[in-house]
Protein backbone atom coordinates (compact mmCIF):
# COMPACT_ATOMS: atom_id res chain seq x y z
CA UNK A 1 0.00 0.00 0.00
CA UNK A 2 1.32 3.40 -0.91
CA UNK A 3 1.83 5.75 2.05
CA UNK A 4 2.31 9.48 1.60
CA UNK A 5 4.50 11.27 4.13
CA UNK A 6 3.17 14.68 5.14
CA UNK A 7 5.53 15.68 7.95
CA UNK A 8 8.60 13.37 8.02
CA UNK A 9 10.35 12.82 11.34
CA UNK A 10 13.28 14.98 10.30
CA UNK A 11 10.99 17.93 9.56
CA UNK A 12 9.31 17.66 12.95
CA UNK A 13 12.65 17.56 14.75
CA UNK A 14 14.05 20.49 12.76
CA UNK A 15 10.93 22.53 13.51
CA UNK A 16 11.32 21.80 17.20
CA UNK A 17 14.94 22.90 17.30
CA UNK A 18 14.06 26.11 15.48
CA UNK A 19 11.14 26.88 17.80
CA UNK A 20 12.62 25.96 21.17
CA UNK A 21 15.49 27.53 23.05
CA UNK A 22 17.49 24.29 23.02
CA UNK A 23 17.64 21.59 20.37
CA UNK A 24 18.08 18.64 22.73
CA UNK A 25 15.55 15.90 21.99
CA UNK A 26 14.54 13.55 24.80
CA UNK A 27 13.62 9.89 24.47
CA UNK A 28 10.14 9.55 22.95
CA UNK A 29 8.49 8.06 26.03
CA UNK A 30 6.35 11.17 26.50
CA UNK A 31 2.85 9.96 25.58
CA UNK A 32 0.45 8.82 28.32
CA UNK A 33 -2.94 7.48 27.23
CA UNK A 34 -5.95 8.43 29.39
CA UNK A 35 -8.64 6.84 27.20
CA UNK A 36 -9.32 5.48 23.72
CA UNK A 37 -12.66 5.52 21.93
CA UNK A 38 -14.02 3.90 18.78
CA UNK A 39 -17.39 3.91 17.00
CA UNK A 40 -18.54 2.31 13.75
CA UNK A 41 -22.11 2.57 12.46
CA UNK A 42 -24.27 1.72 9.46
CA UNK A 43 -27.97 2.73 9.42
CA UNK A 44 -29.27 1.20 12.71
CA UNK A 45 -26.17 -0.91 13.45
CA UNK A 46 -23.66 0.43 15.96
CA UNK A 47 -20.55 -0.79 17.69
CA UNK A 48 -19.09 1.60 20.26
CA UNK A 49 -16.33 0.99 22.79
CA UNK A 50 -14.46 3.16 25.27
CA UNK A 51 -11.41 2.12 27.25
CA UNK A 52 -10.40 4.35 30.17
CA UNK A 53 -7.34 4.25 32.42
CA UNK A 54 -7.55 5.38 36.03
CA UNK A 55 -3.77 5.77 35.94
CA UNK A 56 -2.69 7.00 32.48
CA UNK A 57 -1.06 4.21 30.48
CA UNK A 58 2.45 4.54 29.10
CA UNK A 59 2.08 1.34 27.05
CA UNK A 60 0.94 0.95 23.44
CA UNK A 61 -2.87 0.85 23.30
CA UNK A 62 -5.29 -0.35 20.62
CA UNK A 63 -9.09 -0.19 20.31
CA UNK A 64 -11.34 -0.87 17.30
CA UNK A 65 -15.00 -1.45 16.45
CA UNK A 66 -16.71 -3.22 13.55
CA UNK A 67 -20.20 -3.75 12.10
CA UNK A 68 -21.20 -6.38 9.59
CA UNK A 69 -19.63 -9.71 8.63
CA UNK A 70 -18.91 -10.46 4.95
CA UNK A 71 -19.86 -6.88 4.13
CA UNK A 72 -18.35 -4.96 7.00
CA UNK A 73 -16.75 -1.72 8.14
CA UNK A 74 -14.16 -1.18 10.86
CA UNK A 75 -12.35 1.74 12.43
CA UNK A 76 -9.76 1.91 15.18
CA UNK A 77 -7.02 3.83 16.93
CA UNK A 78 -3.57 2.80 18.13
CA UNK A 79 -1.48 4.96 20.48
CA UNK A 80 2.07 3.72 20.47
CA UNK A 81 5.61 4.58 21.47
CA UNK A 82 8.09 4.35 18.62
CA UNK A 83 11.69 3.26 19.00
CA UNK A 84 14.14 5.51 20.81
CA UNK A 85 16.00 5.92 17.53
CA UNK A 86 12.99 7.52 15.82
CA UNK A 87 12.31 9.85 18.80
CA UNK A 88 8.67 10.17 17.79
CA UNK A 89 5.42 8.81 19.26
CA UNK A 90 2.59 7.98 16.88
CA UNK A 91 -1.20 7.77 17.03
CA UNK A 92 -2.52 5.76 14.09
CA UNK A 93 -6.16 5.81 12.94
CA UNK A 94 -7.40 3.15 10.54
CA UNK A 95 -10.49 2.66 8.38
CA UNK A 96 -11.81 -0.22 6.28
CA UNK A 97 -15.17 -0.53 4.50
CA UNK A 98 -15.72 -3.79 2.66
CA UNK A 99 -18.80 -3.01 0.55
CA UNK A 100 -21.01 -1.81 3.44
CA UNK A 101 -22.92 0.55 1.18
CA UNK A 102 -26.40 1.25 -0.21
CA UNK A 103 -27.11 2.85 -3.62
CA UNK A 104 -29.58 5.13 -1.80
CA UNK A 105 -26.72 7.19 -0.38
CA UNK A 106 -26.20 5.19 2.80
CA UNK A 107 -22.73 4.14 3.84
CA UNK A 108 -20.82 3.22 6.97
CA UNK A 109 -19.48 5.91 9.30
CA UNK A 110 -16.70 5.80 11.83
CA UNK A 111 -15.05 7.84 14.55
CA UNK A 112 -12.17 7.13 16.91
CA UNK A 113 -10.17 9.21 19.35
CA UNK A 114 -7.50 9.17 22.04
CA UNK A 115 -7.24 11.36 25.15
CA UNK A 116 -3.63 11.75 26.18
CA UNK A 117 -1.07 13.88 27.97
CA UNK A 118 2.58 14.58 27.22
CA UNK A 119 5.41 14.59 29.75
CA UNK A 120 7.55 17.03 27.75
CA UNK A 121 6.94 19.87 25.32
CA UNK A 122 6.11 18.39 21.95
CA UNK A 123 5.35 19.28 18.38
CA UNK A 124 2.44 17.39 16.78
CA UNK A 125 1.47 17.06 13.15
CA UNK A 126 0.05 14.69 10.56
CA UNK A 127 2.95 12.42 9.69
CA UNK A 128 1.46 10.24 6.96
CA UNK A 129 -1.75 9.44 5.11
CA UNK A 130 -2.60 6.43 2.96
CA UNK A 131 -3.00 6.34 -0.79
CA UNK A 132 -6.39 8.09 -0.93
CA UNK A 133 -7.06 6.65 -4.41
CA UNK A 134 -8.03 3.52 -2.45
CA UNK A 135 -10.86 5.51 -0.82
CA UNK A 136 -14.19 6.28 -2.50
CA UNK A 137 -14.43 9.78 -3.89
CA UNK A 138 -17.47 10.66 -1.74
CA UNK A 139 -15.71 9.80 1.52
CA UNK A 140 -14.80 12.68 3.83
CA UNK A 141 -12.17 12.16 6.55
CA UNK A 142 -10.94 14.61 9.17
CA UNK A 143 -8.58 14.67 12.15
CA UNK A 144 -8.89 17.33 14.84
CA UNK A 145 -6.89 18.30 17.91
CA UNK A 146 -8.57 19.75 21.01
CA UNK A 147 -7.55 20.67 24.54
CA UNK A 148 -8.67 19.13 27.83
CA UNK A 149 -11.80 21.33 27.87
CA UNK A 150 -12.86 20.20 24.39
CA UNK A 151 -11.93 23.49 22.69
CA UNK A 152 -10.65 22.99 19.15
CA UNK A 153 -6.96 23.80 18.70
CA UNK A 154 -6.84 22.95 15.01
CA UNK A 155 -7.18 20.33 12.31
CA UNK A 156 -4.49 17.90 11.24
CA UNK A 157 -4.83 17.50 7.51
CA UNK A 158 -2.78 17.65 4.35
CA UNK A 159 -0.85 20.91 4.28
CA UNK A 160 -1.79 21.91 7.86
CA UNK A 161 0.78 23.38 10.22
CA UNK A 162 2.14 21.43 13.18
CA UNK A 163 1.10 22.48 16.70
CA UNK A 164 3.02 22.83 19.94
CA UNK A 165 1.86 20.89 23.01
CA UNK A 166 2.74 21.93 26.56
CA UNK A 167 4.46 19.54 28.97
CA UNK A 168 1.90 18.13 31.39
CA UNK A 169 -1.01 19.25 29.22
CA UNK A 170 -3.92 16.97 28.26
CA UNK A 171 -5.28 16.79 24.73
CA UNK A 172 -7.58 14.81 22.47
CA UNK A 173 -7.18 13.73 18.84
CA UNK A 174 -10.29 12.61 16.95
CA UNK A 175 -10.55 10.91 13.57
CA UNK A 176 -13.85 10.94 11.67
CA UNK A 177 -14.95 9.18 8.48
CA UNK A 178 -18.25 10.08 6.82
CA UNK A 179 -19.83 10.61 3.40
CA UNK A 180 -22.31 9.01 1.04
CA UNK A 181 -19.77 6.34 0.03
CA UNK A 182 -16.92 5.43 2.40
CA UNK A 183 -15.83 2.16 0.82
CA UNK A 184 -12.16 1.23 0.47
CA UNK A 185 -10.98 -0.45 -2.73
CA UNK A 186 -10.91 -4.24 -2.38
CA UNK A 187 -11.61 -3.83 1.34
CA UNK A 188 -8.18 -2.32 1.98
CA UNK A 189 -7.37 -0.98 5.45
CA UNK A 190 -6.13 2.62 5.29
CA UNK A 191 -4.03 4.30 7.99
CA UNK A 192 -3.48 7.93 9.01
CA UNK A 193 -0.58 8.68 11.37
CA UNK A 194 -0.32 11.61 13.80
CA UNK A 195 3.23 12.06 15.10
CA UNK A 196 4.68 13.77 18.17
CA UNK A 197 8.32 14.79 18.66
CA UNK A 198 9.56 15.89 22.07
CA UNK A 199 11.92 18.65 23.25
CA UNK A 200 13.30 19.30 26.73
CA UNK A 201 13.09 23.09 26.50
CA UNK A 202 9.95 25.17 27.14
CA UNK A 203 7.62 25.90 24.25
CA UNK A 204 4.64 28.18 23.83
CA UNK A 205 1.30 26.55 23.15
CA UNK A 206 -0.98 28.31 20.65
CA UNK A 207 -4.33 29.57 21.87
CA UNK A 208 -6.92 26.84 22.21
CA UNK A 209 -9.99 28.81 21.20
CA UNK A 210 -12.49 27.72 18.60
CA UNK A 211 -15.40 25.39 18.41
CA UNK A 212 -15.93 22.77 21.08
CA UNK A 213 -15.90 19.19 19.87
CA UNK A 214 -19.06 17.35 20.89
CA UNK A 215 -18.71 13.57 20.99
CA UNK A 216 -21.91 11.55 21.19
CA UNK A 217 -23.03 8.34 19.55
CA UNK A 218 -26.10 6.17 20.13
CA UNK A 219 -26.66 2.47 19.72
CA UNK A 220 -24.95 -0.56 21.20
CA UNK A 221 -22.25 0.55 23.61
CA UNK A 222 -19.65 -1.40 25.52
CA UNK A 223 -17.60 0.41 28.16
CA UNK A 224 -14.62 -0.94 30.03
CA UNK A 225 -12.42 0.59 32.70
CA UNK A 226 -8.86 -0.45 33.43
Amino acid sequence: MKIRNIIPAASLLCALSATCAADKIDDPLGLSTHSVYSNTSFVTLYDTQTLEYEAPSSESQRLSTMVGATYCARTGVTARMESEKSRIDTVVFDWCNRELFSPYGLSAYGSSSVDFSVHDDAMIGLGFIPDTSLLAGNADWSISLSDADGALIGTLDEGADAYLLEAGGSYSIEFSMEGSDTRTLDGATLEWGVQMAYASSPAVVPGAGGLALCLGFGGRRRRRRI
